[in-house]
């Protein structure tokens, strides 16, 4: 860029343009071709460095350049390249690259080339927003500075990027019938509260003296009482309990004790000595059987393979084979294996977006409740069903008709058409109007003009309905310039047959000519020469 003194002497001291003063002797400055030049080249590279093509007919391109420069409205090239988002002040469109401050994304990505619209809510940048869409994929976020501080990202969620849930990604997922729970090989469903506890409820039961099953831990209080049979002891409680009552056995205080012989154990007179499960067995031999479901007696313990098996009644399972046994069955849900579930909260169930937990009666009523509306005639939502009775009146406004109300309805004033009864009726066909006896069938418009035509014309023709016997009559006039017959063609063909011709002169003379035959396209006349026959042909 120049000033007007860069190119005259004539510009004044500040280099700038005067008007000159003839008394003083001071000419006014020169325009000299090369600031003009200067000037010009100016302002067409500001256009050109926008992206904007010159056009000599467009007196707003400087205008649209500093728009599309400054804030990125208008340019074709995207806008100004900027590579920290953070620094922006002015309300603008920019262009952004693969790496940049403030993306949603971190280090070098492909999705972070784009357009960010920036935007200053107020006077200073405490409080700005940013808008970003990647070209390369379907996504869009916003952010906002509050107080001098941006906060996160938020993604705008769509049918562009919002898919099928899978293991590995958050998205639509269909509900699992209960067959597809029952057979736990479905990847690609969710299981509800009710399929759940169907399943569960086949496979866990509560534990008894018969039957494996779920039961709980006995606490310090239970082992010490000694009362609760519905529970069970772990190592910690059990020896707690003992090293209360494991002390110098008594007569009056449990404790240690030593070993009884077996002459003792068959006595049973000793009270200071215990049994081992030697004497006790030789003992017990003598005096108990083996336990059955009816007798109290011996029983073996079950081995592993025999409490993962389920089928042995004639064994006892200890906690440990119980523990193992329980391990296998008790494992932690996923999308492709059945187990146990933590409960969701409520505001995992409005997220959407847990899938580790189980949803409740309760949490799902409520999150239901904020989604499932009452329909009406502006908003969609749920229905009941009208009764008879409303669908007969007419009135309700607040309930859907189905398909058996609405028959009922309409059977009930929607009735055939008689003489003396307004009703519905049927259309009547070609073959019905032609045959001419049904009195049950409305005839259409288009029915009742079946095959009528009228050709108003020197050789013209009416033809009437099939219904009222297709009877066709034809008429014309042949012009003789030499003795002798004359054919021409009829104005229509006879559709199926023909009853003959007729004609004469038309002439106030002595006939001269007739008609005398007709085809299913032609006619044919006789005359003299120098008259006009006039013929009618008649047929079908």
């Amino acid at each position: 860029m120049q000033k007007i003194s860069d190119s005259t002497n004539t510009a004044n001291a500040a280099g700038e343009f005067t008007e000159g003063n003839p008394a003083a002797g001071a000419a006014a400055t020169l325009i000299k071709a090369s600031w003009l030049n200067t000037i010009q080249r100016e302002l067409c590279g500001l256009v050109l460095g926008a992206g904007i093509s010159l056009n000599a007919t467009d007196d707003a391109q400087v205008l649209k350049a500093v728009k599309a420069l400054q804030f990125g409205m208008g340019s074709t090239t995207g806008g100004t390249v900027v590579t920290d988002a953070e620094v922006l002040t002015s309300t603008s469109i920019v262009r952004v690259g693969p790496t940049w401050v403030g993306s949603p994304y971190t280090g070098p990505n492909s999705v972070n080339q784009g357009s960010l619209f920036h935007r200053s809510a107020f006077d200073g940048t405490s409080y700005q927003v940013q808008m970003f869409q990647s070209m390369t994929a379907d996504v869009i976020s916003f952010r906002r500075k509050t107080n001098g501080t941006w906060q996160d990202p938020v993604f705008a969620w769509h049918t562009g990027n919002l898919g099928q849930a899978t293991t590995n990604v958050a998205g639509i997922v269909p509900i699992a019938t209960t067959a597809q729970v029952d057979a736990g090989t479905n990847a690609g469903a969710a299981v509800t509260p009710l399929t759940l506890a169907g399943r569960l409820a086949a496979v866990l039961v509560g534990a008894t003296t018969g039957v494996a099953g779920l039961i709980k831990l006995a606490t310090g209080a239970m082992v010490d009482a000694g009362t609760d049979n519905n529970s069970v002891v772990t190592p910690l409680t059990l020896a707690g309990r003992l090293g209360a009552v494991l002390v110098g056995a008594t007569t009056e205080t449990a404790g240690l004790i030593k070993l009884a012989t077996r002459a003792m154990v068959d006595a049973g007179t000793d009270n200071n000595s215990v049994v081992t499960p030697l004497t006790l067995a030789g003992r017990l031999g003598a005096v108990l059987v083996g336990a059955t479901t009816e007798v109290a007696g011996f029983i073996k313990l079950a081995t592993q393979a025999m409490v993962d098996t389920g089928a042995d009644n004639n064994s006892a399972v200890t906690p440990m084979t119980l523990k193992k046994r329980l391990a296998d069955l008790w494992v932690s849900a996923s999308t492709s294996v059945s187990g146990v579930l933590k409960l969701s909260t409520q505001a995992q169930v409005d997220a959407g977006t847990d899938s580790s937990t189980a949803v409740t009666p309760q949490t799902l009523s409520t999150r239901l409740g904020t989604l499932i509306v009452s329909a009406t005639t502006t908003a969609s939502g749920i229905l009941k069903l009208a009764t008879q009775v409303m669908v007969n009146a007419g009135t309700d406004n607040n309930s859907a008709v189905t398909p058996l109300t609405l028959a009922n309805k309409l059977a009930a004033v929607v009735v055939g058409a008689t003489e003396s009864v307004a009703g519905v009726i049927r259309v009547a066909t070609s073959d019905i109007m032609a045959a001419g006896t049904d009195n049950s069938a409305a005839v259409t418009v288009s029915k009742l003009r079946l095959g009528f035509a009228f050709l108003t014309a020197t050789n013209g023709f009416i033809a009437f309905p099939g219904w009222l016997g297709g009877f066709v009559m034809q008429w014309g006039t042949n012009s003789h310039t030499v003795n002798g017959t004359q054919t021409v063609s009829l104005p229509m063909a006879f559709p199926r047959g023909v009853f003959g011709a007729f004609g004469g002169t038309v002439a106030a003379v002595a006939p001269q000519g007739t008609g005398f035959g007709a085809t299913f396209t032609t006619v044919s006349t006789y005359s003299a020469a120098g008259y006009n026959v006039f013929w009618l042909a008649l047929g079908y």
